[in-house]
């Protein structure tokens, strides 16, 4: 599926444990977001909860992306608190629409 995220599309991927896209440093990830690519990787292997879980927390990595403040050092609680208010429920309801959108295009367990 598709996700806007600001001015860019994103693809968001469900794939088998394992996958390429999902090995960061050696280690196997729940879920991966590709900055470069605009595309986001989810474990295929997990309940339909936990899935919307890791890609509400891919979403914000996604979202931290394209507002540039993943490049701010020293996070504090006050910005941590004005992203959820500023984007919060944009990545809920992103993460909503592709559960949604699963549901017709994908078979779930």
């Amino acid at each position: 599926m598709k996700a806007q995220i600001n001015q860019n599309e994103w693809t968001i991927y469900e794939v088998e444990r394992g996958h390429n896209m999902l090995v960061i440093n050696g280690e196997i990830c729940r879920g991966t977001a590709h900055y470069r690519q605009q595309e986001i990787y989810l474990d295929n292997a997990f309940t339909k909860g936990r899935i919307f879980q890791v890609l509400c927390h891919e979403l914000a990595h996604a979202y931290l992306y394209e507002t540039q403040l993943e490049s701010i050092e020293n996070i504090n609680e006050e910005m941590l608190c004005e992203f959820v208010g500023l984007y919060g429920k944009t990545i809920v309801d992103t993460a909503l629409t592709y559960m949604e959108w699963r549901k017709t295009n994908k078979q779930e367990s």
